[in-house]
Formats: structure tokens, C-alpha cells, sequence
């Protein structure tokens, strides 16, 4: 009796090894140069409004759909370091109000965000903090 050849022949455990360890590898360098995203923001269309607090004395209520959409999008520059040093007080907080009736509480200063109770060492430091002071405050 013969085998029948299967057309994925060269397909093989070495393979699929090599590959998994590529992915692994690339995942690690990618950690390394651009750090952990934060995740679990709200989607624009679930925020109802969004208040920002800047050193505990300026307030701004942002309600126009385009300045909702740059705070989502700036929220996505935080990426933070796993062994990172988490240190000071925020300078920045910001409060999204969702349409569902909840609020999310995300604080920052030039080298750590506060989110979910944690406190994490961002990657890119001053960046979050420098945009929002000069898109809201200036």
C-alpha cells in the first residue's frame, strides 16, 4: 500500500516552532522600544463628556465631538514601562463621563499615569502631559 502525499508536506512541528519563537521575539523588541499600551479607554461614542483637571486648580468640560475624539487619540500616546520607577503627584487628571452614567478617572504627571489604582513609569516621558496642557490650557 502506498502513502498518499498531503499537499502541506513541508509544514512541520519545526516549523510552527520557529515560527512561535519569531512572534515571541518580536513581541519582546516591540515591549522593549515602545513600551505596555494602556488598555480598556472608552471608544469616542461612549463618552458622553470629559472633564480635565490641570494642577488642581484649572477645570475645562469638553463636549465637542472633535475634542472628545483628540483626547481618545492622545490617551493612546501612554505606554508604560514594566520596571519602570512610578513617582511625584498628577498634574493632569481627566474624568470621561460615559453615556451609560459611569465615569473613568485616568490622572498623569510628566513620568507616571495613574489608572485603575495603579500607578505606572510611562515610556515617553512629559509627552501626555505636554499636549493636553498645550491643546486645553494655553
Amino acid at each position: 500500500m502506498e502513502k498518499s502525499k498531503k499537499p502541506w508536506k513541508f509544514f512541520s512541528w519545526n516549523t510552527l516552532c520557529i515560527i512561535m519563537v519569531s512572534c515571541l521575539l518580536n513581541a519582546v523588541i516591540w515591549v522593549a522600544f515602545h513600551g505596555i499600551p494602556l488598555m480598556g479607554f472608552p471608544e469616542k461614542e461612549d463618552i458622553q463628556s470629559i472633564t480635565i483637571h490641570c494642577n488642581g486648580i484649572e477645570e475645562r468640560k469638553i463636549t465637542e465631538e472633535q475634542d472628545i475624539a483628540l483626547l481618545v487619540n492622545a490617551v493612546n500616546l501612554l505606554n508604560y514601562q514594566l520596571w519602570g520607577k512610578a513617582e511625584g503627584n498628577p498634574i493632569i487628571g481627566i474624568t470621561y463621563h460615559l453615556e451609560n452614567g459611569n465615569d473613568i478617572n485616568i490622572e498623569a504627571n510628566g513620568t507616571t499615569i495613574w489608572w485603575h489604582g495603579k500607578s505606572h513609569a510611562l515610556k515617553q516621558p512629559d509627552v501626555f502631559v505636554n499636549i493636553i496642557e498645550g491643546l486645553f490650557f494655553n
